[in-house]
């Protein structure tokens, strides 16, 4: 599943320049044309096998080849790991695969190099539709990421496994420990929500 071209590598994160805003982070909106509804989760969570049941039904309903796991770490960085072991840990997830095989993919480090998978050394990660009809972006600092995708209000109507997610109140509250105190935690979840037109 990891892609073991760089030129590939590169196509892609083209591609996703032009539906994310590759450098930012929360509490901006980091989508470039995706509207209203945002839908929230913590990080761990995105990055975890209990993701994979609503990222394999939105993948069904847009009729995807495949599921891209992207970790947004610099291009030197990722041609570091691609010399040293011979792949990226970009992958491209077919939507045969099952949780256990989310949760593999997700842990796998070569086999020389023990810790150097994408849930260790991920800091921001795009999950995303081969079409890039539908992302999620996550962020371990802020501890949360959001999803959405084209025609989102609609389609979130006809997906089971959103009732999985927790409400943003609630995930947002979950990250308050990662601020140094309630005021800077206030601010940010006060741009979260404008940025995001939470409430609107």
């Amino acid at each position: 599943m990891f892609i073991r071209d760089f030129v590939e590598i590169i196509r892609l994160q083209n591609e996703l320049k032009k539906e994310v805003y590759i450098e930012a982070c929360f509490p901006y909106n980091v989508f470039k044309h995706f509207d209203k509804p945002f839908l929230f989760e913590e990080f761990d969570w995105w990055l975890s096998d209990k993701s994979w049941p609503l990222l394999k039904e939105i993948a069904n309903y847009y009729q995807d080849k495949y599921i891209l796991i992207a970790p947004l770490d610099h291009k030197k960085d990722l041609k570091k790991f691609y010399k040293r072991f011979g792949y990226v840990y970009w992958a491209k997830v077919p939507l045969t695969a099952t949780k256990e095989d989310y949760l593999n993919l997700l842990v796998q480090s070569p086999k020389e190099e023990e810790g150097y998978d994408i849930m260790t050394l991920s800091s921001k990660v795009i999950i995303a539709s081969s079409s890039l009809k539908w992302i999620v972006y996550a962020e371990r600092g802020a501890e949360i990421g959001v999803l959405s995708g084209n025609y989102f209000n609609e389609v979130m109507k006809k997906l089971d496994n959103i009732k999985t997610m927790q409400p943003f109140d609630d995930v947002i509250e979950s990250t308050s420990v990662t601020f140094y105190n309630k005021e800077q935690f206030l601010d940010f979840k006060h741009l979260l929500v404008k940025n995001y037109k939470i409430y609107k």
